[in-house]
C-alpha cells in the first residue's frame, strides 16, 4: 500500500446495478466522543461518506481512513456492472515543472531533509503524507510554499500545526541556483 489510495470508475454512464458505492468513514467519527453532541443525527449518513461509482470519477483518499464498498447487485453482464480500477500510489517522487535542472533542485532539497529530521525529533509523534507546492524564481529564491495535500495526524488525531509551520519556513528559506525561468515543484513527504 502507499500514501494515497484511489478508485477510478469505468462503470457505464447509466447505472443498471445497485450498490458499488465507495464508503469512507468521516474523520469526526474517528474521534467520536470528543465531537459528540446528544442532538446530532446518528444515521449512516452521519458516519459514512458515500460516493457513487459514476463513470470517469476518480476518488483519491488517505488509505488509513477505514473504507469499503457496498454490495453490488442487479446485473450479471460484466459490461453493465460496476467496473473500477483501484490501487495505491506508491513511492511518489518530486515533480519539477520549469527551468531548474533536476540535479540543482535535488541538491537544495537535500539540505531541507537534514533540517526536517531535526524538526521531527522535537515534534510530537505524528504520521501521514504532506505534498508541498514550491515556486522558485529565476533568481533561485522561493516565492511561495503551500501544502497541496496534508494527511498529517498526531496520535490524538490532531494536525501537527507547529511542525507544519516550521516545515513551511524551512522550505521558504531554501536557495536554488539561478535559472532562465521560474520553476514549480510538487514535493511529496511521507512521515511514518
Amino acid at each position: 500500500h502507499g500514501p494515497w489510495a484511489y478508485v477510478f470508475s469505468l462503470s457505464p454512464k447509466d447505472l443498471l446495478f445497485k450498490g458499488g458505492e465507495t464508503l469512507l468513514l468521516k474523520p469526526e467519527v474517528l474521534s467520536y466522543w470528543k465531537n459528540f453532541g446528544s442532538s446530532q443525527d446518528r444515521e449512516r449518513s452521519s458516519f459514512l461518506e458515500t460516493i457513487s461509482p459514476n463513470f470517469n470519477r476518480l476518488i483519491v483518499f488517505d488509505p488509513r481512513i477505514p473504507h469499503g464498498v457496498t454490495r453490488v447487485s442487479g446485473v450479471s453482464d460484466p459490461r453493465e456492472a460496476r467496473l473500477v480500477i483501484h490501487g495505491w500510489f506508491t513511492e511518489p517522487k518530486t515533480y519539477l515543472d520549469g527551468y531548474l535542472p533536476e540535479e540543482a533542485a535535488e541538491s537544495a532539497l537535500n539540505q531541507a531533509f537534514d533540517l526536517i529530521q531535526e524538526l521531527c525529533a522535537q515534534a510530537e509523534p505524528f504520521a501521514g503524507t504532506l505534498s508541498l507546492q514550491v515556486k522558485v524564481t529565476t533568481a533561485g529564491t522561493v516565492s511561495s510554499v503551500v501544502p497541496a495535500t496534508n494527511t498529517l495526524k498526531t496520535l490524538n488525531g490532531e494536525e501537527p500545526r507547529v511542525f507544519l509551520k516550521s516545515l513551511l519556513k524551512i522550505y521558504s528559506k531554501l536557495k536554488f541556483p539561478k535559472s532562465r525561468g521560474a520553476t514549480q515543484m510538487t514535493i511529496p513527504l511521507i512521515f511514518q
